[in-house]
């Protein structure tokens, strides 16, 4: 069967690109909850939403826009870019004389996609993106962040960066709360010391408690874990030692041993009813309200660009640790977000899978892409392509194809394992490894991996 010639396959992948009408950007409205729970609009004297310029064309627009996918498609949505990578590579295994048995197929695009994903979600930490500006009837109030996690548990990014990162962006209160450990949010501490801020940014040592629930802690003065202390002790001595609990993320499909209204009463200080851009229902936020709880909208700071939800602090209660854990334990917060679509309060949480709603987001992300960058995408397209086709291109058969297939499995292994290094679940036994490194030992195995790729190509053209 004749394969079609790379110039119709292009014609064919630009034309929708081209012709399909750009979509309007997704409304995003600001948004504040009060201490009462109740839902109100955001005008600009108050908050305002800043975006980024992402119209002007950029010579790496395919990269920067694929970072943006990534952080929209989230965790649970990076299927989508390992799709998109995967049918590239299926486009260019048409004319590309590489890839004819699946298995081999299948290998390289998991061997190549997932080290792809992880780098895009690193370097979207990096790119500019939205974030909540105050205005000046917010005066008075000072926006903070009391959940992220570093490069020592879920995040990618080394405390260091994580606390540069929320300064970046107008945060000036951080609570770095790594999986059952504080050992981050004393090395933020130190960093934000030396940073030596004008207007001065405070910095909670603390942790996220990940064991009968899910509780970020305050001002923790160790570490805890659930394998030798129990949650109603944990509560208890933190509250002695001055520190606040709070509940997070409660609907995230955590099965509480105890009911949530139980856990309200367990000397937890507050709860998220906000993270990132998944807001609690009404039912929560109002049995919080009923316990006096403080409500508060977190970040749950992994990877990415934009600032989605924080907390409102007066500037008083921000002048010192026991301020803010005063204003948590007597319920002196407010909650700001950024809502797309509006308000978010009667969408359930649950209502679809969250995979679904993250493959949803990244393409929807992809595809609002401005007009001139679209150009940067085809040209982009057309370049990999062309290389493509060159390499596979009157080159002489090499003499051991065994050799190059135990190299190209071995280099899939490698990728696979790099990958798993960077779960959480393999770290708390593996010891925590630094995504950068991780990155770079990727990045060199690729080289073998594509190498032996190309001489398998030429040997089945023989």
């Amino acid at each position: 069967m004749k394969r079609p010639a790379p110039l119709l396959l292009l014609v064919v992948v630009a034309l929708p690109l081209l012709l399909f009408p750009p979509l309007e950007a997704w409304p995003i409205d600001v948004r504040r909850i009060d201490a009462e729970g109740v839902e109100h609009p955001c005008p600009p004297e108050f908050a305002r939403l800043v975006l980024p310029d992402r119209a002007s064309p950029r010579v790496d627009a395919l990269f920067v826009d694929l970072c943006y996918a990534a952080d929209a498609a989230g965790p649970d949505g990076c299927a989508t870019l390992v799709g998109a990578l995967a049918l590239l590579a299926l486009l260019t295994g048409l004319f590309g004389h590489g890839m004819r048995t699946g298995l081999r197929r299948l290998l390289l695009v998991l061997a190549l996609s997932t080290p792809a994903v992880l780098a895009l979600l690193y370097s979207s930490c990096f790119l500019e993106g939205r974030r909540l500006e105050l205005g000046k009837a917010a005066q008075g109030f000072v926006q903070a962040n009391l959940h992220a996690h570093t490069d020592h548990s879920t995040g990618l990014l080394p405390a260091r960066d994580v606390m540069l990162w929320h300064w970046s962006r107008g945060i000036r209160v951080l609570c770095v709360t790594d999986k059952n450990s504080h050992e981050s949010s004393l090395e933020a501490m130190r960093a934000a010391a030396a940073l030596q801020a004008d207007p001065p940014f405070l910095v909670l040592p603390g942790e996220e408690y990940q064991g009968d629930a899910h509780v970020v802690l305050i001002n923790a003065k160790r570490t805890f874990r659930p394998d030798r202390d129990s949650l109603a002790a944990t509560l208890a001595e933190v509250r002695k030692g001055g520190g606040a609990t709070i509940l997070a993320h409660p609907w995230y499909g955590i099965r509480l041993p105890p009911p949530f209204e139980a856990m309200l009463e367990r000397g937890i200080d507050g709860m998220e009813v906000v993270n990132r851009v998944v807001q609690a229902g009404m039912q929560m936020t109002l049995a919080a309200v009923r316990g006096k709880k403080a409500l508060l909208g977190a970040l749950d700071y992994k990877y990415g660009p934009h600032v989605t939800a924080v907390t409102l602090f007066t500037s008083r209660d921000t002048a010192s640790v026991e301020g803010v854990v005063d204003a948590l334990r007597n319920a002196r917060t407010l909650v700001l977000f950024a809502a797309p679509g509006g308000s978010m309060v009667s969408s359930s949480f649950d209502a679809q899978p969250l995979w679904l709603n993250g493959a949803r987001r990244g393409l929807r992300s992809l595809a609002e892409t401005p007009r001139p960058r679209r150009l940067v995408w085809l040209a982009s397209l057309a370049a990999i392509l062309v290389l493509w086709r060159l390499a596979t291109r009157n080159r002489k058969p090499p003499t051991r194809p065994r050799i190059w297939r135990l190299v190209f499995l071995v280099c899939c292994a490698v990728q696979f394992l790099l990958l798993g290094l960077v779960s959480w679940q393999v770290r708390e036994v593996a010891g925590t490894v630094p995504v950068r490194l991780l990155l770079a030992a990727g990045a060199v195995v690729t080289l073998p991996l594509l190498a032996a790729l190309h001489a398998l190509s030429c040997h089945e053209r023989r």
